[in-house]
C-alpha cells in the first residue's frame, strides 16, 4: 500500500529510530493495559503485535461466538508473531488474589519466546512500568 515510495526502515525521521518488532503477551484480562504499552512502545519506535482479538471485552454474542470457533487459528497466529518479535512484552498483574497472574496460555506463549531466546520485558498493571523479566519470572516461580 505504500505504492513506489521507498521507505527506509532504520531511520523515520531526523528525530525516530525504528528499534524493531514487538509482542505483547498476556491474559486478555489485561488488555485495557495494552494500549498503554502499545502507546509506549510505539512512542519509542517499535511495531507493535498483540492478539488482536479479546473476548473479555467482548458483549456480542455474535463476535464471541466467532472468536471461540478460531481461538486455535487465533493462538496460531499469535504464535506466528511472537517468532517474528525482536522483542516479546509480557503484560501482567494482579488477579483473584495473585500479584502477578500468569495464566496457561500466556506461560506457554512465554515458555516459546524464550526457546526461541527473545529478550522480555514485563508490563506491570499496577507500576505501569516496563521491567526486566528475570524479577517477574523469579516472582511466579517459573
Amino acid at each position: 500500500f505504500l505504492g513506489e515510495e521507498k521507505v527506509d526502515s532504520t531511520r523515520l525521521s531526523e528525530d525516530f529510530t525504528f528499534r524493531g518488532i514487538a509482542c505483547i503477551i498476556g491474559s486478555c484480562r489485561f488488555s485495557k493495559f495494552y494500549r498503554e504499552v502499545i502507546r509506549e512502545l510505539t512512542i519509542r519506535g517499535w511495531i507493535v503485535l498483540d492478539a488482536g482479538s479479546y473476548v473479555y471485552d467482548e458483549t456480542d454474542p455474535d463476535v464471541i461466538s466467532r472468536l471461540n470457533a478460531t481461538h486455535a487459528s487465533v493462538g496460531q497466529l499469535h504464535r506466528l508473531k511472537i517468532a517474528l518479535a525482536n522483542l516479546v512484552v509480557l503484560v501482567a498483574g494482579p488477579h483473584n488474589g495473585q500479584e502477578l497472574y500468569i495464566g496457561e496460555s500466556t506461560q506457554s506463549d512465554l515458555s516459546l519466546a524464550q526457546r526461541l531466546h527473545k529478550p522480555i520485558l514485563m508490563w506491570h498493571t499496577i507500576n505501569g512500568e516496563f521491567d526486566k523479566i528475570e524479577r517477574a519470572i523469579s516472582s511466579v516461580g517459573a
